[in-house]
This record gives C-alpha cells, sequence and structure tokens, in this order.
C-alpha cells in the first residue's frame, strides 16, 4: 500500500464479499492495521456495500469516522438502503453517519438499476441521499462491469437522477465532490 501511495493510489477498498460477519471483519485487528496505514498515508477508505444489511456497518463506521476525522470515509452504493423502507432507508441510522464531515457516500448506478427494479424512481433517491448528507458529501459513480448498460447509457441515466437537485448540487454530485475526494 505504502509503495501503491507513492505511485498515486488514492485510497483502498474494504470488500468483504463471502465474509460473514462483515462488521466484525471491518474492526477487526488486521483491518485495524489497515485502517492505521491509510491514516498515516492520508489516503480514502471506501467500504463497498453489502447487497442488504448494510446498516449493520453502521456502528463501525461511526467508530472509524470518530477516530479518524480528517480521513474520507467513502460508502459504495450509498452503502444500499433498503429503499422499501421510509425515507428510502434513510432514517435515523444512515441520518447518523451524515454527522460525521468525513463520511462522504457513493449514488452508483447499481442504486438507480435497484430503484427502478422496485419501481421507485432514481431522482427521489438521489434527491434524499442529497437532503441527508449534502452534496458536497455526495459522488455518483457508474460502477461500470457490475451494473446494467454501457457506459454512456450510465452517464445518460446519472444525468436524469439529478434533475431534483439545482445546478449547484448537480456539479457537486457529478464532479466536485469526487474530483475533491479522489483527485490530484
Amino acid at each position: 500500500i505504502r509503495d501503491l501511495a507513492r505511485r498515486g493510489v488514492r485510497g483502498i477498498r474494504f470488500f468483504g464479499l463471502g465474509i460473514k460477519n462483515q462488521a466484525t471483519w471491518l474492526s477487526s485487528p488486521r483491518a485495524m492495521e489497515a485502517w492505521e496505514l491509510v491514516s498515516d498515508l492520508e489516503l480514502v477508505v471506501e467500504i463497498e456495500a453489502p447487497m442488504s444489511g448494510g446498516e449493520r456497518l453502521i456502528p463501525v463506521i461511526e467508530t472509524m469516522a470518530g477516530k479518524y476525522p480528517r480521513m474520507p470515509i467513502v460508502l459504495d452504493h450509498v452503502l444500499m438502503p433498503d429503499l422499501r423502507e421510509p425515507d428510502f432507508g434513510l432514517a435515523s441510522e444512515y441520518a447518523k453517519l451524515a454527522l460525521y464531515n468525513n463520511v462522504h457516500v457513493k449514488f452508483t448506478s447499481l442504486n438507480m438499476d435497484v430503484a427502478r427494479e422496485l419501481g421507485y424512481a432514481p431522482d427521489a433517491f438521489l434527491r434524499r441521499v442529497v437532503d441527508v448528507f449534502g452534496a458536497n458529501r455526495v459522488m455518483w459513480g457508474s460502477d461500470i462491469g457490475t451494473s446494467s448498460g454501457t457506459y454512456p447509457e450510465m452517464v445518460a441515466r446519472a444525468l436524469a437522477a439529478t434533475v431534483g437537485l439545482d445546478e449547484n448540487e448537480r456539479q457537486k454530485v457529478l464532479r466536485d465532490t469526487g474530483q475533491r475526494i479522489f483527485g490530484p
């Protein structure tokens, strides 16, 4: 990781695929070594959301956000809230994360796929995400390779999902936030 950081890598991704208890894994002694190293190198931590049950990771994320307040923590796929719940699942548990200024969320093509499959408008979900976290902590990610459509189609869907945002919010979500977190 140190060598990669010297070569320009901006962060690491915790991807708990196949891990039974991701919350325990994310705060295990081995994971804590990675958190410490990333903090020392001033990198970003991105956490891949499980397809369901992302809210179980929130207490660990809160702990890490408090322990490393200068480290940007990015929750991929908005940590996959249950869109069928009130407020698209972004109620109290997720709202607590918004209290941490270093916690950011990535709204992705996967979120739009899930919304569409459940009969919800992606733009309404994105509006709620921005209302909870603020546009300066929300970024779009294509999720190319694992979500439906070609890249141009994903971009078109992302643009369409921003219809409920004002121009300033749209610029932050589509460019500024991601550039500030991951850019040079």
